[in-house]
Order: C-alpha cells, then structure tokens, then sequence
C-alpha cells in the first residue's frame, strides 16, 4: 500500500474521494435504518419525537449534501466526471483507459438519480426555491427521499466505491474494503423497555 507521502496529486484526490464516497454510503445507510426503526418502532420513537424528527433531517441533509457534491458537475467543483477527466489526462491514462471509458458510459446508467439528487439539494437542501416554500401542496421536505430513490441512491454509491477501486487496482494502490455498518438501532431501546 502506498502512503500518504508516495502518492502522487492525483492518487491522493482518488484517495479522499474514496473516503467520501465510504462517508456517504455510511450515511445512506443510517438514514436507512434509521427510517425502517421509525416505521417498526413508532412507539418508542414517540417517546422522543423531537429527537428522532432531528435526526432524520439530519441524516437526510448529510446525504444529499454528500452525494451531490461527490456528483457535482458544475465547471468550479471537484465531481466525479472532472476526476475521470483528469484521470485521462494523467500519466495513468494508458493504464485506465479502457476503465475510465466503461466508467463514464455505466455512469450514464445512474443519469436519473442523478439528477434527482441535484433536485433535492437545490430545492429542499441547499437554496431557497421560491417555488418550493410558496407552494400549499409541499408538506415535509421529510417525504423527499421516498424508499424507491434512497435504494437508488445507495446503489449509485455502492457502484462509485466500486469505480473508484477498479481505479486504484489499475494504477497499483491497495484498497481499503469497506466495512458496512451494522443495522443497530434497536439496541437503543433493549434495556428502555
């Protein structure tokens, strides 16, 4: 495994990258879990309802925040896109080519939640849509992230940490696997009731 100091510029963006992408599938998953513990367990959560609401649009926020800035692209940020593109231009190139092109079209795949994840963060997260808070029909911004999108959401990141390892693989850096987080959300509430 290379260290921090071997690295070159590019190995160390792919490096922080992989370290996002791990942070936002965390966070996928504990808003996750943390929504099915609601749903099983709405007594309890009744219990502290302030507290759980507030976590939930905490968890939601972190989430769209997260991936939308691992997908921003905007020419100023730092995307995904803009770090195959420089990827291509890298001394890897030859090494990642034939990856990097498969990569950019399977991204395509994910067009759609894509573009919803940009929704999110700019109407319910980032800005304020004029739109959105004037409308009567809006109800809690709680209800953006429905189930069928929160698993689109996850497998659009499970498949970026995915890409980012065939990266490092194909330029000879180890990787880090990454240890999923366990659903333990019960355990808060073995010894309460």
């Amino acid at each position: 495994m290379l260290t921090w100091d071997e690295k070159s510029n590019i190995q160390k963006i792919i490096t922080v990258f992989e370290i996002d992408i791990k942070n936002a599938l965390d966070n996928a998953l504990e808003y996750k879990y943390l929504k099915e513990f609601i749903c099983e367990e709405i007594e309890n959560c009744n219990k502290a309802p302030i507290f759980i609401s507030q976590s939930l649009h905490a968890l939601r926020y972190s989430l769209i925040m997260r991936v939308a800035r691992l997908i921003d692209e905007s020419k100023d940020s730092y995307g995904f896109i803009r770090l195959l593109n420089k990827l291509e231009m890298s001394e890897y190139s030859n090494v990642l080519n034939a990856e990097i092109k498969k990569i950019k079209c399977d991204y395509e795949i994910y067009r759609n939640v894509i573009e919803q994840i940009k929704m999110l963060r700019d109407k319910a997260a980032a800005h304020n849509d004029k739109s959105f808070y004037r409308s009567n029909d809006n109800i809690s911004d709680e209800v953006l992230i429905e189930h069928e999108i929160l698993n689109e959401i996850e497998s659009l990141i499970r498949w970026l940490l995915k890409s980012i390892f065939i990266i490092e693989t194909a330029y000879g850096d180890e990787i880090i696997p990454y240890v999923e987080l366990k659903n333990d959300i019960k355990k808060l509430f073995e010894n309460i009731c």
